[in-house]
């Protein structure tokens, strides 16, 4: 394990292989390229509470931070992406990971936070079967992180999850998407100033729990369930809500 002083390119510091937990101390840190996460169990942790350790992207043309591993823990952080069209935090064909007791701060036109699900599939039929079959990422955990952001979509994207926790956060200014997710939580979260809507699930969804979510503010409906054409059954035919088990509570 490392401890790493302010001031500190983490591109740079990160570049050995061997570095598999890396503490922060209060103060600003800088990326200068995306950090993609690639060592099973990797943990990045701040030394303190997360609005006293801030990593900014410097690079306008570049996403925050990228998890493609499993069992990666990142906690009590805040993360500054506020570039057009970039991301400031991307879990991709990950399993098991923890993301924890972080702020994120992103831009006005595109996600901040997006759990994308396995990267080897492409919209369409490919993206059904793996839903179909379960071919998901597991047991990713979003929980006590507040994000920022102006934008009116999806500001936070939570798809192709399966058996995942979306709790306890706090969103400031856009929605929380849920897409193709099964056995999943989404609860106790605040959602605040959505110009749409505060938790958007498309169908096919399957065991999804909303439960003591409070939303305020949202020019939408609070919670909307819509099934999506593009993903219907082969055959064409559209199943209703209450198929897909998904429970709405509080």
């Amino acid at each position: 394990s490392i401890t790493v002083p302010p001031e500190s390119n983490l591109n740079e510091v990160l570049a050995d292989p061997s570095v598999i937990l890396v503490t922060l101390l209060p103060g600003k840190y800088y990326l200068t390229d995306i950090l993609k996460i690639k060592r099973k169990g990797f943990q990045i942790q701040g030394d303190s509470i997360s609005d006293q350790i801030h990593i900014i992207q410097t690079n306008p043309n570049k996403d925050g931070i990228s998890i493609e591993a499993n069992d990666v823990v990142i906690r009590n952080v805040s993360l500054h992406v506020p570039h057009s069209n970039k991301v400031a935090l991307i879990v991709s064909s990950s399993n098991n990971t923890k993301v924890t007791d972080c702020h994120f701060y992103g831009n006005n036109d595109f996600f901040t936070v997006y759990y994308a699900g396995p990267s080897n599939l492409t919209a369409g039929v490919s993206t059904l079967q793996a839903y179909q079959t379960g071919a998901l990422d597991k047991r990713n955990v979003f929980r006590r992180n507040i994000v920022y952001t102006n934008f009116s979509g999806d500001s936070v994207s939570f798809s192709l999850q399966k058996e995942a926790t979306f709790s306890q956060n706090i969103i400031r200014g856009g929605k929380v998407a849920v897409y193709m997710c099964t056995d999943t939580m989404v609860d106790r979260n605040r959602i605040y100033d959505s110009s749409s809507q505060g938790i958007f699930i498309s169908l096919p969804s399957h065991r999804v729990v909303i439960s003591e979510n409070s939303i305020y503010h949202c020019n939408q409906s609070g919670i909307t369930i819509k099934q999506q054409t593009e993903h219907i059954d082969p055959s064409g035919q559209l199943n209703k809500v209450s198929d897909y088990n998904i429970k709405v509570n509080g």
